[in-house]
């Protein structure tokens, strides 16, 4: 059935039924005037053996549109334009051929796409809960472990938690884009870029489009590009999350050294789950170094500011600075003939002196991070260096050159930085993006995990009580957000004492 559209716009039709083929024209006087519809493009993997299907499908129609009055509906799956097949043509030629033309002749298939999404998430979220109750079982199993056997938890346990961790990890990182799929209400003017769906619908090379009026001659106003998702081994370079733990590992390629290395170790259960901490360890810590080389290089170069980065990559611009001499012995060791096995070494005997977070277990995390803080709050003698205030109110240091060196050093100790050359410079810019992750956090308080929670706490330097539960810890960090929101940049810096004195007393 065809459906011409000229002057006068009819009411739309009613939603066809699934799988109905079906052709729209739409015309339009000039490039200039508007069609009034959205198109995204996804790879679907389907199957047992994860075969790539592209779709390019109707995302949005607006209302009062030649697009509505043609019938065009959300979920329909672009076939053919112009009696041009399109399902292998990407999608920045479709946009190019859409845009050109002042009659668009569409071949459609209503296939309700917005119900695969929204069944798609659901099952997103049936895995991150299933993660969460498989980290809450293994702490409770290493608390019990530890009262019982005075240890932080059998081998057994670090066995397990080698085989699952991964796929824990790796749902719990979607988790912010299923809270983003579920609670968009109204349609945006341009809808955010999904990074990752699920492992059955991946969007890769995706863009998106808004058919609307322009001033310019392709009558598109904006095209938003992705990021680069290397989907072969599920492997999405665009994600990192640094204070929820390593990217997710890919599996080894068949038949390669890897896999049958690891088959052979497997035997071994005690070896094969330190072989998993060391590369897990390994592959978070070199993840966060090019992470932490990108950022300085764009901000010196391009001059991107603070404001444009992401929670993640904040979370690596400050807590880097302060571990590059041991991330230095790590990557120093790695490529040396046993270096991996020295690492491993270290993760039994010495993982808080020489190995850096992204090789302890969240037990060891969070007794080392509050060992650290509490470390820094008794050795750091800033509170003389500025005067001994009686509350943070009564600081009057204005800038970082008024502290002298001594008073320098003490903000050093206080937040576990290196006394080098430049330490104005690293003061200033840590103090900038520490503030920048308030505001980023501030609203998103209950989303964070209870890694996420005690990370962020140790880079502010906040002192937690032992087996705090998770409200604790969220109470304590939107406490430091109010404590410190009117504060200049050197009380900033100087919050931690006095915050952590005013926790004490109430």
């Amino acid at each position: 059935m065809e459906t011409m559209v000229d002057e006068e716009y009819a009411d739309p039709p009613p939603t066809p039924p699934v799988n109905t083929q079906r052709t729209a024209v739409l015309s339009r006087r000039s490039l200039d005037e508007c069609f009034g519809f959205a198109l995204q493009t996804y790879v679907f993997k389907r199957g047992q053996y994860g075969l790539k299907e592209r779709i390019t499908y109707i995302d949005y129609v607006r209302n009062d549109s030649i697009a509505a009055a043609a019938g065009l509906q959300e979920g329909d799956v672009v076939l053919a334009v112009n009696d041009l097949p399109v399902l292998q043509e990407s999608h920045a030629d479709l946009v190019k051929l859409m845009s050109s033309q002042l009659e668009l002749r569409l071949v459609l298939l209503y296939q309700d796409i917005s119900r695969i999404l929204a069944l798609s998430v659901r099952s997103l979220q049936l895995q991150y809960i299933l993660a969460e109750k498989y980290i809450l079982l293994e702490q409770l199993e290493m608390k019990e472990s530890s009262i019982l056997h005075g240890s932080e938890g059998s081998l057994s346990t670090v066995v397990r938690r080698a085989r699952w961790l991964s796929v824990c990890q790796e749902v719990s990182k979607s988790l912010n884009l299923c809270r983003k799929l579920l609670n968009k209400g109204s349609k945006p003017e341009f809808y955010p870029f999904p990074q990752k769906i699920s492992t059955m619908l991946i969007p890769r090379y995706a863009a998106q489009m808004m058919f609307r009026q322009s001033k310019s001659l392709g009558a598109i106003d904006s095209i938003m590009l992705p990021f680069f998702c290397d989907t072969h081994y599920g492997r999405y370079s665009c994600i990192r999350m640094t204070s929820s733990g390593p990217p997710p590992a890919s599996p080894p390629k068949p038949g390669s050294f890897t896999e049958r290395y690891e088959k052979f170790i497997s035997r071994w259960p005690v070896v094969y789950g330190m072989h998993r901490m060391v590369v897990d360890g390994s592959r978070w810590c070199f993840s966060d170094i090019k992470t932490y080389i990108r950022l300085k290089r764009e901000m010196s170069s391009n001059g991107r500011k603070l404001e444009s980065l992401s929670m993640p990559e904040l979370e690596v611009l400050v807590q880097m600075p302060t571990e590059l001499p041991r991330v230095a012995v790590t990557a120093m060791l790695l490529p040396l003939p046993f270096g991996f096995y020295v690492i491993g070494f270290a993760v039994i005997f010495f993982p808080r002196v020489i190995l850096t977070r992204h090789f302890w277990s969240d037990t060891q995390r969070k007794k080392f991070f509050q060992l650290d803080v509490e470390r820094s709050l008794a050795n750091s003698s800033i509170r003389t260096s500025i005067g001994n205030p009686s509350s943070i109110d009564n600081v009057r240091v204005e800038n970082l050159d008024e502290l002298g060196f001594r008073g320098l050093i003490a903000l050093s100790v206080l937040h576990s930085t290196y006394p080098w050359p430049g330490m104005k410079n690293r003061f200033t810019l840590r103090c900038k993006a520490v503030r920048q992750l308030d505001k980023l956090i501030e609203n998103q308080l209950d989303t964070l995990t209870e890694r996420q929670l005690h990370f962020h706490l140790f880079i502010r330097r906040i002192k937690v009580r032992e087996n705090a539960p998770e409200s604790e810890l969220r109470k304590a960090l939107k406490d430091w957000i109010k404590f410190t929101s009117r504060l200049d940049d050197v009380a900033y810096l100087c919050a931690p004492i006095f915050f952590n004195e005013k926790r004490l007393q109430s």
